[in-house]
């Protein structure tokens, strides 16, 4: 079809709108883009909140509307352009508020939640008016509760949800735990309510204004392919991630992708993904609907697989106790906020650390008993720590490649964070046990 385009007028309003709008795609039969098309026929946007309606047909707007599978609420923003006094009276805090959005006459709801707050500005001709919407109104509640030996973690997490005062559509747990001890809760609700979730092998979440708590690879099968023909833009990209909680360890592996807007897209699809680079099942698990200057995409990542297992503890061995392994994720933790530090030969500081460099820092600052007093090469290190066969996390892995030794700090499923690579290049992240060489064995360093 040819190019086309419009320029809006405010009704009521002599003033030209000064964002123009392009049309030179028709999207009715999608195709593979490796760009974003510039403009898209047909695409629909309504927002509604009590008595108001905004239609993209008559009035222009942007939207970012993210969703995912934790805890947080999320957060919305609409950007409306040039509404009436009137209009901007109408749309009150609190109230609730809902978006859809879609081309032609498939559209469908990707936002419902509450208007937390609404602000106007100008800029040049425009009268701008930005609307933050959040999933849930009930936020930062802070609570102590006290639970009897022998509860259920399961138990502890469905009580922490219905605090939330939503209704809850799935509650379904993969494992549980029995705490011999009582147990206080104390905190924020909703990070509690995500340490309880991760115990439970599950996450927890807000979707559409209800509450769902299930294993990240359990969804509702939309029955969706996710291809050239449905509008999937570029190659979809390949990445991992690990969850830690107590004992368990999750290895996820999935897939973030970007395609023309789609409504049925949202936290727990289950999707087929099919590209030149991957073909399979996946459940969506986060991502983002945005709209801007008429260009509507959904951008998300899906998992694939998930490994889960148990960390090995160091049985009959000095320090392999509670206390010890609190103290691992503790350095680990610490160690986690150092990532992307430079590698730096013979660095000792945060702006640039070797592997020695690192470790020694980790066990110097990050607030646990350990035997280092001060910087030390990666042989010394492991030569004073207490040698283990089946390392916790926080413990260190030591390598010998002739010249070079190598040091790391386990993180469980066979990972650990070190400062690695060329100097100038390298950086501290997390790689495989594997990468480090020949290993000569595990160490424990906290005491």
């Amino acid at each position: 079809m040819s190019n086309r385009s419009r320029v809006i007028f405010q009704q009521g309003n002599s003033h030209r709108r000064s964002r123009l709008i392009k049309t030179d795609e028709d999207i009715s039969s999608l195709k593979n883009y490796e760009i974003i098309p510039n403009g898209m026929f047909g695409i629909k946007a309504i927002v509604k909140s009590g008595s108001v309606t905004i239609n993209y047909d008559t009035l222009d707007f942007d939207y970012c509307i993210p969703f995912d599978d934790d805890t947080e609420p999320n957060e919305a923003e609409i950007v409306i352009y040039n509404l009436s006094d009137n209009t901007i009276n109408n749309l009150k805090k609190d109230a609730e508020i809902s978006v859809e959005s879609g081309y032609k006459e498939d559209i469908g709801i990707i936002f419902k939640g509450y208007i937390k707050a609404v602000s106007t500005a100008w800029e040049d001709v425009d009268k701008i008016t930005t609307v933050t919407c959040t999933a849930c109104n009930r936020d930062d509640i802070v609570i102590n509760i006290s639970y009897s030996a022998g509860t259920k973690a399961s138990y502890i997490l469905k009580d922490l949800i219905g605090k939330l005062e939503m209704p809850i559509d799935v509650f379904k747990v993969r494992r549980d735990r029995t705490y011999t001890d009582g147990v206080t809760v104390d905190g924020n609700l909703r990070e509690e309510i995500k340490k309880y979730a991760e115990v439970c092998g599950i996450s927890v979440y807000e979707n559409n204004g209800k509450i769902y708590a299930r294993f990240i690879k359990d969804g509702d099968n939309i029955s969706f392919n996710v291809n050239e023909d449905t509008g999937l833009i570029g190659s979809p990209e390949y990445y991992t991630e690990e969850i830690n909680a107590e004992d368990y360890v999750e290895e996820i592996a999935g897939y973030k992708t970007e395609m023309l807007l789609q409504h049925r897209i949202t936290t727990a699809s289950i999707i087929n993904l099919s590209s030149r680079s991957v073909s399979g099942t996946f459940r969506v698990r986060k991502g983002e609907h945005r709209f801007s200057d008429g260009q509507a995409t959904t951008y998300f990542e899906a998992v694939g697989n998930i490994t889960s297992h148990t960390e090995k503890k160091e049985s009959g061995s000095k320090g392999s106790n509670s206390s010890v392994s609190d103290n691992g994720k503790k350095v680990v933790d610490y160690a986690k906020k150092l990532i992307g530090t430079p590698y730096v030969w013979g660095g000792t500081t945060i702006k640039g650390f070797d592997c020695s460099g690192f470790v020694s820092y980790v066990m110097l600052h990050c607030g646990v008993s350990s035997k280092v007093t001060q910087r030390a090469t990666s042989t010394v290190l492991y030569n004073m720590s207490t040698k283990v066969s089946a390392p916790s996390v926080g413990d260190i892995a030591y390598f010998d490649n002739g010249e070079t030794k190598h040091i790391g700090i386990c993180v469980g499923g066979g990972k650990m964070i070190n400062a690695y690579g060329p100097e100038g290049k390298g950086k501290v992240g997390i790689t495989s046990v594997s990468s480090g060489g020949n290993l000569i064995g595990y160490g424990r360093l906290i005491e």
